[in-house]
């Protein structure tokens, strides 16, 4: 008998920040560059950070708009050469990264933007996405009746959505997907203790099943016997 499929619901689907591209993508357009500031008389000459655009940041921005996360990973690749310590790249970076489909490398440059540190808006969206990442996962873990898998991935995503709650307390979809991903690994619990269960019938079917044949052959046998004698 097949086991039946874990239940699932039409809002299964983790919320994501928005549906627009542009507004998941960090508008990180401004990094610190050094200049020489021109010395008034009697002043000292000094070095001054202020602010530019980065282009590649702009134009992955902009390819994300158009849909193409593998145009802006190659942007915003060059962007983290450039700017390596910036949290806000890396979060760009995961998003084409997951837009693209490539989960584990994804999880990667979310991991680099949440390092404590940075700011607590970017680590707060980075933990959020590390989330969407592992429900994905757990997802298609659950789809292949991986239920072990898909019961430690789910538990990841829920850790992060918890971590990503703790850097910005309140956030309804975190919260949300806090509970989706609850949920799931709920009924992946479930699942695999009734995928057990069945396992341990269908062993003990067996092995009866075995023993009434092993009955049936010694009762054939000792009926030949007693015909021969």
């Amino acid at each position: 008998m097949d086991r039946a499929a874990p239940r699932r619901a039409a809002a299964r689907e983790p919320t994501t920040k928005a549906r627009s591209a542009m507004s998941r993508v960090v508008i990180l357009s401004l990094f610190p560059f050094a200049a020489l500031l021109l010395a008034a008389p009697g002043s000292a000459v000094a070095w001054d950070p202020f602010l530019v655009p980065n282009d590649h940041v702009e134009d992955g921005n902009a390819r994300m708009v158009d849909d193409d996360p593998q145009g802006a990973l190659h942007h915003y690749e060059q962007a983290a050469r450039q700017l390596p310590n910036e949290p806000g790249v890396h979060l760009n970076r995961g998003l084409a990264l997951l837009d693209a489909g490539e989960l584990d490398r994804a999880l990667e440059a979310f991991e680099v933007a949440a390092e404590p540190g940075g700011p607590r808006e970017i680590r707060a969206d980075a933990f959020y996405d590390m989330g969407l990442v592992y429900y994905q996962q757990g997802d298609a873990a659950a789809s292949e009746e991986n239920h072990e898998e898909a019961q430690r991935l789910f538990r990841e995503a829920a850790e992060r959505f918890r971590q990503s709650l703790r850097q910005r307390p309140g956030n309804a979809d975190a919260g949300w997907n806090l509970e989706l991903a609850l949920r799931r690994l709920h009924e992946e619990e479930e699942a695999q203790e009734q995928q057990e269960q069945q396992e341990q019938q269908e062993q003990q079917d067996q092995d009866q099943e075995n023993q009434d044949q092993q009955n049936q052959d010694q009762q054939n046998q000792d009926q030949q016997n007693q015909d021969q004698q």
